[in-house]
């Protein structure tokens, strides 16, 4: 566990300079974000390269992946209604966190959510801290200690929202890994979600 949490810190490090209100101002997002979950994912990878099977992508995996993005996209419509109406500041936590769609053109952020930061951020937090977690703890409270990990580095943002969003697709994509044990239906959900939230159907309005 020891490359588990030496990595999650660097995570931590990395969320710190994108989110935090000292440091965010003074970097760019989209270029930080791509080098950041690149350099994670490739650590990842190399830490648990033996774990082949996870890569290995069979044609379901398309469908599963994108069933799973909708139906989180659906939670989180549904949830927007309640949290606006339960937390006052929702709403503006929700637009401050889309205020970072104007540090690039749309069709390069589309382009990084789908293939690099997506499928990046799962290697790294499925393929390698998920998979440590359920060895070290089993699979639920190591699926559980996984999601709370890639929860906290969402914390330096200061942005509850985005915290409590955190969460929940920690555990979304973690019950997901968990069911399939390959990596293909998770990335694909994220890439998707990630545009589908993001670009095409932005909840900030």
């Amino acid at each position: 566990m020891i490359l588990v949490w030496a990595f999650s810190a660097l995570a931590g490090l990395f969320w710190c300079v994108l989110f935090s209100p000292w440091t965010s101002d003074s970097v760019l997002f989209w270029p930080m974000m791509t080098a950041a979950s690149g350099t994670l994912a490739a650590f990842g990878f190399l830490a648990q390269q033996e774990q082949s099977d996870i890569y290995r992508f069979r044609p379901r995996h398309v469908l599963a992946g994108a069933l799973s993005a909708l139906l989180l996209y659906g939670f989180f419509y549904l949830g927007r209604q309640v949290l606006t109406r339960v937390l006052p500041l929702a709403g503006q936590e929700i637009s401050d966190v889309y205020a970072i769609r104007q540090e690039a053109p749309i069709g390069v952020i589309v382009f990084l959510l789908l293939f690099w930061i997506g499928p990046a951020e799962e290697i790294f937090w499925r393929g390698f801290v998920q998979q440590r977690c359920m060895k070290h703890f089993g699979q639920w409270h190591g699926l559980a200690l996984a999601a709370f990990i890639y929860a906290m580095v969402h914390i330096w943002s200061f942005n509850l929202t985005l915290f409590l969003a955190a969460g929940v697709c920690g555990l979304w994509w973690g019950l997901q890994f968990l069911m399939f044990r390959n990596l293909w239906p998770v990335i694909i959900s994220h890439a998707l979600w990630d545009v589908l939230i993001f670009v095409v159907l932005p909840l900030n309005s």
